[in-house]
């Protein structure tokens, strides 16, 4: 194999690899988006002594970005996700997604306009039904 082919090659199959773990999840949690129960996440880390106003944000906020992840289209969500939560650098989601750079940086532009368009109006449903 071409060695400059390699590191994309792989990052691709930990991609596809992270991406069969997270399906296998939400099946056995029996949970749709695969969060675990009761907050017995071992990859949750409390912050100290948070407030519970601020605690309630916090989980608020992350359930809406899951939400609304899961309602973005691919790739945006896929790209969205590896960019900002598994914190790749552009380059990184390019070779991963096989994809030139610029396309990348439109991409994940448009999947985070996405989300927080879809955030926006769940908050304007959420004050309006209120």
């Amino acid at each position: 194999m071409d060695r400059d082919r390699v590191l994309p090659w792989t990052l691709r199959v930990a991609h596809n690899a992270c991406l069969d773990v997270h399906r296998k999840r939400q099946v056995r949690n029996g949970t749709p988006d695969g969060r675990c129960q009761g907050g017995n996440c071992p990859e949750t880390i409390p912050a100290p002594n948070p407030s519970p106003e601020a605690e309630l944000e916090r989980s608020d906020l992350r359930r809406q970005i899951e939400s609304g992840l899961q309602q973005i289209d691919e790739p945006y969500r896929t790209i969205v996700i590896l960019r900002e939560i598994q914190d790749m650098s552009y380059e990184e989601v390019s070779a991963a997604m096989a994809m030139p750079l610029n396309t990348i940086k439109v991409y994940l532009h448009r999947g985070r306009r996405m989300l927080r368009e879809l955030i926006q109006e769940k908050a304007s449903h959420d004050t309006v039904g209120a």
